[in-house]
């Protein structure tokens, strides 16, 4: 689903969705703010879970989990903050990846006319179609970094970046994954970074949802909100395995989240749950709520927290042998500079999908269609 700017989600009608969208984005960040915690007291059950050892050694040793009815948890910042100061944490580090090298070159100069469907299915991002794109996204900004007005900055291609496909690519035009070619048997799909598969599949543990099963992650949707944008009710349906959870990450600018129910007219869809998503916040869809509607009503500016301030480094890692000065002195260069500027006024969004259940071929995706995927269990 792709997000939309103000304004086109609010034709609220009789729809009881829409008129719920309405009504949480009007609200500001303390009014949703008590909403969401309000319904977490009142719709939430909360328990604490371990690392295990072996897990990565940036979550924290005891995590906060928040299980919502329907197979929807929320683990509120689940990271360790790093240990010396000034130093990027892990969710502010995959955001750095997110826009410096996740979107790819673009398309080459001698790649000739755009191409419909076929170049849908080639696509990495929202901007792969147009013909003036620069090859680095994120360098081509650096002549904005000192620019004072935001307007001027918001007018660089860096921000009108809106998503970027990751592992199996989606063909927004079609609203499914590309298919593999009849005559390759072993096609396989680019995999998504090493990193964030791992990451993934260890939030899944923690939830107890996915117990016993290893979580295979195949394919990712990168999107990138200012404030003014949005994201309407949806279902996440492309995937033909469905039973598998969908793993979300939030950085930077936190974000008014509602979650409806399978249809528009349900009980649930009557009364969606907010849920407040802040940096470094992960949702985990599982069983029944792996189907159901799900909305971004609105993003709150001012909100992102450290990961803005003066002396951040968006890049550096407990890993830096100047411990003393390194992160004060790499917080000064031009990238740091643009990278906290940039997520002052964005929020990064990474989730992550399984596609196919466990043997299964990548072939199968030439006679599936939306619709038919395995039920959530």
């Amino acid at each position: 689903m792709m997000m939309e700017e103000a304004g086109q989600c609010n034709d609220a009608g009789g729809d009881p969705l829409k008129l719920a969208f309405k009504r949480y984005r009007a609200m500001n960040y303390a009014q949703f703010r008590d909403c969401a915690e309000r319904a977490a007291a009142t719709k939430a059950v909360r328990f604490q879970v371990r690392r295990p050892q072996s897990s990565d050694a940036s979550l924290k040793e005891s995590i906060e989990v928040l299980q919502y009815p329907n197979g929807f948890y929320c683990l509120p910042n689940p990271f360790l903050p790093p240990a010396r100061p000034g130093a990027a944490d892990l969710p502010t580090h995959l955001a750095a990846d997110a826009v410096r090298r996740w979107p790819g070159r673009g398309r080459p100069a001698d790649a000739g006319a755009v191409d419909d469907d076929l170049d849908c299915e080639r696509r990495r991002t929202n901007l792969d179609i147009e013909p003036d794109r620069p090859a680095l996204l994120f360098d081509d900004a650096i002549k904005f970094v000192d620019e004072p007005d935001d307007r001027l900055f918001a007018s660089s291609w860096l921000y009108k970046l809106r998503w970027t496909t990751l592992g199996a690519q989606y063909n927004w035009t079609a609203r499914r994954y590309r298919v593999p070619p009849a005559a390759d048997a072993s096609w396989e799909p680019p995999q998504i970074p090493g990193c964030l598969a791992d990451l993934a599949a260890q939030l899944c543990d923690l939830t107890g949802a996915w117990t016993g099963r290893r979580y295979a992650a195949q394919a990712g949707i990168v999107n990138y909100y200012h404030p003014g944008h949005s994201m309407c009710f949806h279902l996440d349906t492309a995937e033909p395995y469905m039973a598998a959870p969908l793993v979300s990450l939030s950085v930077g600018l936190s974000a008014a989240y509602l979650l409806a129910g399978p249809d528009r007219l349900c009980p649930e869809s009557l009364a969606p749950i907010p849920v407040l998503l802040g940096h470094g916040d992960v949702i985990v869809m599982t069983g029944q709520s792996r189907q159901f509607y799900h909305s971004v009503v609105r993003v709150f500016t001012g909100t992102s927290g450290r990961a803005a301030g003066p002396d951040y480094c968006c890049f550096c890692d407990e890993d830096r042998s100047d411990a003393e000065s390194g992160a004060a002195a790499c917080s000064q260069t031009e990238q740091c500079c643009l990278m906290r500027r940039y997520l002052r006024l964005t929020r990064v969004n990474i989730n992550v999908r399984q596609l196919l259940r466990p043997g299964q071929q990548w072939q199968c995706l030439r006679d599936w269609t939306a619709g038919e995927a395995e039920k959530a269990e």
